[in-house]
C-alpha cells in the first residue's frame, strides 16, 4: 500500500532538497541548529503552497468512469495528490505549524 497518491511524494522530496540546500548554505557548525530545521520547514511550506496553487490552476483531468461488468455499477476515479492520506492542499499549513513549533521550542529551550 502506498502512502501517497499522484504527486504527493514530492512534498518529501522538496523538504529534503530544501534541507540539503540550507545545510550547504549554512555550513557544518550551524547545520544542526533547530532554527535551520524551522527555516527548512518554512521554505518547504512556501514552495509546496506555490506548487499546490499551480496544480490547482492547470487544466484538470477529466474523472474516469469505469463500469463493473458483473453488477453494472459505475465507479468514478478522480485524480488526487496526497501524502499520508492528507491532500497536498493541507501540507503547507502542516509544515508551517511544524516550523512554528520548532521555533517556539528553540526559544523556550534558551
Amino acid at each position: 500500500m502506498f502512502i501517497w497518491q499522484g504527486l504527493g511524494f514530492l512534498v518529501v522530496v522538496i523538504f529534503f532538497a530544501v534541507s540539503i540546500i540550507v545545510e550547504r548554505l549554512v555550513g557544518p557548525p550551524y547545520a544542526d541548529n533547530p532554527i535551520f530545521v524551522g527555516a527548512s520547514l518554512t521554505l518547504t511550506a512556501i514552495i509546496v503552497y506555490l506548487w499546490q496553487q499551480w496544480l490547482a490552476k492547470r487544466p484538470k483531468q477529466q474523472p474516469r468512469q469505469l463500469v463493473d461488468a458483473k453488477t453494472g455499477q459505475a465507479v468514478v476515479i478522480k485524480p488526487r495528490h496526497s501524502l499520508f492520506f492528507v491532500s497536498i492542499q493541507w501540507w503547507p499549513y502542516i509544515l508551517g505549524v511544524l516550523a512554528l513549533a520548532t521555533a517556539i521550542a528553540q526559544f523556550i529551550k534558551q
